[in-house]
């Protein structure tokens, strides 16, 4: 997950509607509460035996 203000990764779409949703998610704001959820997902995701 990148997260950082003012970067935004530019995924590769090969869809017309990859476009959009990608497009569309330049407007998505997420609380805090919401991003620690995410990261803590991540995390544990990559590291399973944390």
């Amino acid at each position: 997950m990148l997260h950082q203000e003012n970067v935004i990764a530019i995924p590769k779409p090969s869809r017309i509607d990859h476009i959009e949703q990608n497009y569309a998610a330049l407007n998505l704001k997420l609380s805090a509460d919401e991003l620690a959820a995410l990261e803590l997902h991540l995390h544990h995701q990559l590291n399973p035996f944390l």
